[in-house]
């Protein structure tokens, strides 16, 4: 049963004395970084005012910058990712790979926070995925992620103290038999089958 609780996003009740809480996360690394756990580099084309720029360390990314500076001088962002589609074209079609290596896929996105101040035009790519592969991770978690709905969750159990005239105090400390699991999803609430997929914990009151 879900229970309100004002120190967490949300708790899950199992039993009297075992809970799953959610929380949000206050160590969130930046979208750049997340990215860069699969393979995507993300160079900013434009950004709103005050928001950080992304620069990724990939072998193309001074040529990307270089064009992204011209078009940021020129005033004119949509001939920059024209040039940007084109030079990782070719890229693709001259640069020297492994067989292993595949073809750089890439996608153009904005990033969008929940104010009219918070955006983020970038070019993703990547020779780590597909197309579809790219496409999803970056429109759907790492657009999330940007927003900064990240959340943990874990569970709790109770320590139950007893006084002397029988008022009953639990005490809430993580339970250390299982793993914190880190959520990426906007407006995350914990469910039952939540629960039970991830800790195969079934609700008992």
């Amino acid at each position: 049963m879900l229970v309100d609780s004002k120190e967490y996003s949300s708790v899950f009740q199992i039993s009297e004395t075992v809970r799953v809480a959610a929380t949000p996360n206050t160590w969130q690394v930046s979208t750049g970084s997340r990215a860069s756990d699969y393979g995507i580099h993300l160079e900013t084309i434009q950004a709103a005012s005050g928001m950080a720029s992304y620069v990724s360390n990939s072998d193309y990314s001074n040529d990307i910058q270089s064009i992204i500076g011209d078009g940021r001088y020129k005033g004119d962002f949509s001939m920059a990712i024209y040039k940007i589609g084109k030079y990782l074209d070719n890229a693709n079609k001259y640069a020297h790979r492994s067989p292993d290596d595949l073809e750089y896929a890439y996608v153009f996105h904005t990033f969008k926070g929940y104010s009219q101040g918070e955006w983020n035009e970038v070019v993703a790519y990547s020779n780590q995925l597909s197309q579809e592969e790219l496409e999803g991770i970056v429109k759907e978690e790492l657009d999330t992620y940007y927003k900064g709905e990240v959340y943990d969750v874990f569970v709790q159990k109770a320590t139950v103290f007893t006084s002397p005239d029988g008022d009953v105090r639990l005490e809430w400390d993580t339970d250390e038999d299982f793993e914190c699991v880190e959520v990426v999803q906007e407006f995350f609430t914990l469910t039952a089958d939540f629960v039970q997929e991830t800790y195969g914990l079934e609700v008992q009151v």
